[in-house]
């Protein structure tokens, strides 16, 4: 970090299969490695990117705000990522100025996590979905986001302050959004609703059969069964007030753009591997 200004910490692990060891060096260890380098080389300002799992499941009608209170699942990705989160305030107090970022579900070109591992479960040609009433799906096209990055670094007003980032208007449901991949790429598949606690089971066993080398990968985390299962609001308004962050491009317009660079890079050679 010798003779660097700023930094930006964008790395996480979200492996749901990794041994809880690995999360804690990836997702903790490395954040307080980061910034025990950035305090003492005397970087300007740190910005660092957590994720809006920190709030945890919320209960029933509640509107998470960047003052809700950091709640663990007992699940190492978003608990590793509280635990950095509070690394990076820890540090705070020891005069690193630094800016906490939690981002929704990002997309957009060049995605090879999300919008593959939702296309492959679709090519299985059933998909289920738990959550009563519709998970809603927060996004936020990589673009936005890199100019909350770009804002949060340049603005004093974010100094040592934490902000939501995510696309408030777009909340398309699971189901919703599955049918839009699907209408694009020429995928057809069955919805199936299906309880929430059979899911959890069945992701909790598919885990453990992934772990002991029985399949080559789960059917379903059981992160994703708790997350997929519950409604979660957000507010932006803290990010649009301090920071002057908008949402430059419409939903329509990312997924069209996310969807178009899957169908060339990546739909039918990646997406259908283990």
């Amino acid at each position: 970090f010798e003779g660097v200004n700023e930094v930006y910490h964008i790395a996480g692990l979200t492996n749901s299969i990794a041994d809880d060891a690995v999360f804690q060096r990836a997702n903790v260890t490395a954040t307080e490695n980061v910034c025990e380098a950035a305090l003492r080389t005397g970087i300007r300002k740190l910005v660092y990117v957590s994720t809006c799992d920190v709030f945890g499941i919320p209960t029933a009608h509640e509107v998470i705000t960047e003052a809700t209170p950091h709640r663990p699942w007992g699940e190492a990705y978003p608990d590793t990522k509280i635990e950095g989160t509070e690394v990076v305030r820890a540090y705070q107090k020891k005069g690193l100025i630094s800016t906490i970022l939690y981002p929704g579900w990002i997309y957009g070109p060049g995605d090879r996590a999300f919008l593959p591992s939702l296309a492959r479960q679709l090519q299985d040609g059933i998909m289920g979905f738990w959550c009563r009433g519709g998970f809603e799906v927060y996004f936020v096209y990589i673009e936005d986001l890199v100019d909350a990055l770009v804002l949060a670094m340049s603005s004093t007003e974010a100094d040592n302050d934490d902000f939501l980032i995510l696309d408030a208007r777009s909340r398309i449901t699971l189901k919703e959004f599955c049918q839009q991949i699907g209408d694009y790429l020429g995928i057809r598949f069955l919805p199936v609703p299906l309880p929430y606690h059979l899911m959890l089971s069945l992701a909790w066993v598919s885990q453990a059969l992934c772990r002991s080398g029985a399949i080559k990968r789960p059917l379903l985390s059981t992160l994703d069964a708790k997350y997929f299962g519950h409604r979660f609001r957000f507010s932006v308004e803290k990010a649009r007030g301090l920071l002057k962050w908008e949402v430059t491009t419409p939903y329509e317009e990312g997924i069209r753009e996310a969807l178009s660079w899957y169908r060339e890079h990546m739909h039918g050679e990646t997406v259908f591997k283990n």
